[in-house]
């Protein structure tokens, strides 16, 4: 995500495509499109993280804590 955000800061949010003719198209830059795909599914990552994290507490309350301890870096 920081690569793509570093192109898109870098080349703008549009870039021109320029066809067989000479013809020229504006377009939305094609790193927005991934930059929005790899966030989508950094979030369904976190969000099944933590329904882990959620039911291992329901569980046993002392388990999830040693994991969540783990995952700050205690």
């Amino acid at each position: 995500m920081n690569d793509l955000e570093k192109t898109i800061k870098q080349d703008g949010t549009l870039v021109t495509k320029e066809y067989v003719k000479g013809r020229q198209n504006v377009y939305t830059h094609p790193a927005i499109t991934e930059y929005n795909k790899t966030a989508n599914g950094a979030n369904q990552t976190v969000q099944t993280l933590m329904k882990i994290i959620t039911t291992l507490r329901d569980e046993s309350g002392d388990s999830a804590e040693e994991l969540m301890a783990f995952i700050r870096g205690d």
